[in-house]
């Protein structure tokens, strides 16, 4: 016999509150947000992305 998986019927916390506004991940309650006026980032790479940021380069 094959394996069986439950399905599981998300809660209503499982949902997001939001997107982030570069990648369209779910941003969930109680999860750290980057945010600029109305838009808002689930993490630093891509708030980095949004603001046009770059690695830091040594000067030679």
């Amino acid at each position: 016999m094959g394996a069986f998986k439950a399905s599981v019927i998300p809660e209503e916390s499982d949902k997001p509150m939001d997107y982030c506004d570069d990648c369209g991940n779910g941003i969930y309650e109680g999860q750290k947000i980057w945010k600029i006026g109305g838009e808002i980032y689930c993490c630093s790479a891509c708030f980095k992305n949004a603001i046009g940021a770059v690695e830091p380069m040594r000067i030679t």
